[in-house]
């Protein structure tokens, strides 16, 4: 698989079946999250930014969101959007 700055930027297709806490879908989901807005924004601490914002996000809808077949596709939306609209920015 492909790396930008030692980081491993492929991003899995699905996540476990079963979400149980906001605490293990953060665990398993921060690198995978922070490569593809990395991969997007080609800064460090931007796609650290990003990222942190987007489970800040996740977290505040988790009631709802934890029920999502695929709460990481949502997550991965909200980096995208995020991390293009900082690129417009600039």
């Amino acid at each position: 698989m492909a790396t930008v700055e030692g980081v491993n930027v492929g991003i899995t297709a699905s996540a476990p079946a079963e979400v149980e806490s906001f605490g293990e879908f953060y665990r398993t989901q921060y690198h995978p999250a922070v490569a593809l807005a990395l991969a997007i924004t080609g800064e460090r601490t931007a796609a650290e930014d990003i990222t942190q914002e987007a489970f800040i996000a996740a977290q505040k809808r988790w009631d709802r969101l934890s029920r999502y077949d695929a709460p990481h596709a949502w997550l991965r939306r909200v980096i995208t959007n995020r991390s293009i609209s900082r690129l417009r920015r600039r």
